[in-house]
């Protein structure tokens, strides 16, 4: 898988991220995966996407970011971009690491009604934006 990483690090165009409806930078994900950065790699996943690890398995990410690989186009073989999202969401959680970053609080408050996919990314939306904490969520 290195070498397929190296091929990622070297590339010009990245087209694998117009592919992604979620608008993760595979490109920049990979190769801070790929200098030994795994949090800093998780960050840039879950700064586009609130279920990093569910769609790092449910994602057809063989018709989309991959098909879109500038070394699929070049090589014949794109890099791997699911599997090794899959690896770092699950190393981030074996770690802990959240996938939401508070903002500053900006004195708003807001309801969220359901628990569904569509409400928890917009709650993580919220508690990015600062109009809510983490603690009122819960």
């Amino acid at each position: 898988m290195r070498s397929l990483t190296d091929e990622c690090r070297a590339c010009w165009g990245a087209t694998c991220k117009s592919g992604c409806p979620a608008g993760v930078d595979a490109s920049a994900f990979i190769k801070a995966f790929s200098g030994g950065d795994i949090k800093r790699a998780y960050e840039i996943i879950a700064d586009a996407n609130a279920y990093p690890e569910t769609c790092s398995y449910t994602c057809p990410a063989e018709e989309l970011c991959q098909n879109n690989c500038t070394a699929l186009m070049l090589e014949g073989d794109s890099v791997p971009i699911q599997r090794i999202q899959r690896f770092v969401s699950a190393e981030a959680r074996n770690r802990g690491w959240t996938a939401i970053k508070p903002g500053a609080p900006i004195n708003k408050k807001a309801a969220v009604i359901g628990l569904g996919p569509a409400g928890i990314a917009c709650a993580a939306e919220l508690i990015r934006n600062g109009v809510c904490t983490i603690s009122d969520v819960i």
